[in-house]
């Protein structure tokens, strides 16, 4: 892959920032680097240009992981709400007694 293709918004690292807008979260074209080994005093905006970095990796690696973060919380939250729904339908048949 060339530098062209390796900028900040194709890198694993980048974390774009959003905005809120009425009901909702919009991405803006600028975010910020992500990467510990970033030095903290070069941390600064960017945008989505052609800057390029030593450490850039390709966000396909970031993607899968957050998909099995995702995944792994949804079971959790799945459970949590079944649990939920038990409690409300015995308080439930409580109140009929």
């Amino acid at each position: 892959m060339d530098n062209q293709e390796k900028r900040c918004g194709n890198c694993k690292y980048f974390a774009w920032h959003y905005i809120k807008f009425k009901s909702r979260l919009l991405k803006t074209d600028c975010g910020h680097c992500a990467n510990s080994a970033y030095a903290v005093t070069k941390c600064e905006k960017r945008r989505d240009s052609g800057y390029y970095c030593e450490l850039w990796e390709p966000c396909e690696i970031a993607v899968a992981e957050r998909k099995e973060l995702i995944e792994g919380k949804l079971l959790q939250i799945t459970a949590q709400l079944g649990d939920i729904a038990l409690i409300l339908k015995e308080e439930k048949g409580e109140g009929k007694n």
